[in-house]
Order: structure tokens, then sequence, then C-alpha cells
């Protein structure tokens, strides 16, 4: 599936998914900016980091569950102040109860703030962790692209094929309601350094994309 160039190491380099795809919005004459995290099946060999924002149990449960760190409301107040360093985390994850203390940290969390559509606030906490230890996030550029690593390359290929399947299925699910026709335009598959290939959309379709 994807070839390695001689004297490359695999344990440092990644297999890349380069993504074209169309997100225009006939009536605004523009396109959306489309952000969101895709679960994968297969491990993507980057230790990501996870702050939880819950209280009582289900902080226990997400400490226990392998959290980097789990804090309660108590430290809201530090988010929106700038004191506490929450930009070192690859992802912030809550529970329903926390949404509206949460409220004034938003525009300081931005891309990391948690909300249902990324499924990034859980009923059990402790199980959101385990599955996201696998997640990848994306946002599209204003062009329409987005580049996201599918694993690194001493993953066997098809480890690396169900990453690939289960990222274009689920980017395909944040395809804006304004926007009509197919969402995938154009998918390349490169390394971290090496040439890209593209593969035909009715390929990976016949591959069993959703």
């Amino acid at each position: 599936m994807i070839a390695t160039n001689q004297g490359l190491n695999p344990a440092f380099h990644e297999a890349v998914c380069a993504l074209a795809v169309n997100t225009w919005d006939k009536k605004k004459k523009n396109r959306h900016i489309v952000r969101g995290s895709v679960i994968l099946p297969k491990s993507v060999g980057k230790d990501k980091k996870i702050l939880v924002i819950a209280e009582d149990e289900e902080a226990e449960k997400a400490q226990e569950a392998g959290a980097d760190l789990v804090v309660g409301s108590d430290e809201i107040p530090n988010i929106v102040s700038g004191a506490f360093e929450f930009a070192k985390f690859d992802l912030i994850l809550t529970t329903p109860e926390m949404l509206k203390a949460l409220r004034p940290a938003a525009r300081k969390l931005r891309g990391l703030t948690p909300t249902v559509k990324k499924g990034t606030v859980l009923t059990d906490i402790a199980a959101g962790v385990k599955k996201f230890r696998n997640s990848v996030e994306f946002k599209t550029t204003k062009t329409g692209v987005c580049n996201v690593g599918l694993g690194k390359l001493t993953l066997d290929n098809e480890s690396l094929k169900a990453n690939l399947l289960a990222y274009l299925s689920g980017i395909r699910t944040f395809k804006p309601e304004d926007t009509k026709g197919e969402m995938l335009q154009k998918v390349h598959l490169t390394t971290s350094r090496g040439p890209s290939v593209e593969i035909a959309i009715k390929e990976l379709k016949a591959l069993g994309i959703k």
C-alpha cells in the first residue's frame, strides 16, 4: 500500500493522507472550514496528551482510565485567565454536567473546546479516554485541504488501510448541509518524506468507505 524510501527509518516517519474536500457553500459562495476528530481502529503511534475536566466519580474514572491530567470546575477560572497551561494537551474531554461551567472558557480553549459534535462531551468518560487515544484531529483550510497522519510506517499495510478507510468514512460525516455533491474530491497518500500517490475515489468506495 505504501512503499518507503530506501534508508527511511519507519519508526520516525508516518503515512500521511492528504485530502482535497468539497465544502463549498453555493448560497454564500465560499467554503466552510470544517474541523473535527475521527477515531481510528489502529494505533497512530503518537503519545496523545488528554486533559479531562470532570468531578467526583467521573474524575476518578478518568484518572483510572489513563487521562494525563484530571481537573475540576475550580480550574476553569485559571483557564480563562491564562494561568492554566492547557495548550500542551492534544485533547480535552468533559461530561455533560460540566458544559455550562465551561462556557466562559470556550473562547480561550478555541479548537480544544469540548463539544457534543466532536464527541468530546461524554457520559462515559473512562471509555472516552481509552477511545480517543487513537483519534486524529483535522481541520480543512480555506482551499478545502487537510492532511492527517495515519500511523507510523512500522504499522503493517492492513492496519494503515484500516486507518485510512476509517478516517475517510469519518470525515464524510462532517459534510456541511449546504454543500452539494461528493465531499471527497482527491485523496493522496504519502510519507513524511516521500512522493505522494493519488487514489481514485471509486477504488476507495470499493474498499468500503461509507
